[in-house]
């Protein structure tokens, strides 16, 4: 990774990597959730059939948990119904 972006910091080269791999077409895999977890500062739970749950748990302090389902080709989010209840508090406060 060093040596595409030589001239960046350390924080930037993690935010033009993660942003190169959100573009359509391009599948992220278990090192673009590393890069998230740590970018992002969230715990990332990843929910898996017949398989032990895996979290990649960047160093503290930790903003948040969000959960992944793997169907062993894709990831799919879990939204609890906490994180849908925040979500429409702020929507309904939201001036337009």
């Amino acid at each position: 990774m060093d040596e595409d972006f030589p001239n960046q910091t350390l924080k930037e080269k993690i935010e033009t990597y993660i942003m190169k791999r959100f573009t359509n077409g391009f599948w992220g895999g278990e090192d673009i959730l590393i890069a998230a977890a740590e970018y992002y500062l969230v715990d990332v739970h990843v929910i898996q059939e017949n398989a032990d749950r895996i979290i990649y748990c960047p160093l503290p302090p930790v903003q948040q948990n969000i959960f992944l389902l793997f169907s062993g080709n894709r990831y799919d989010s879990i939204v609890t119904l906490q994180t849908q209840e925040l979500y429409a508090c702020q929507k309904e406060f939201t001036v337009k």
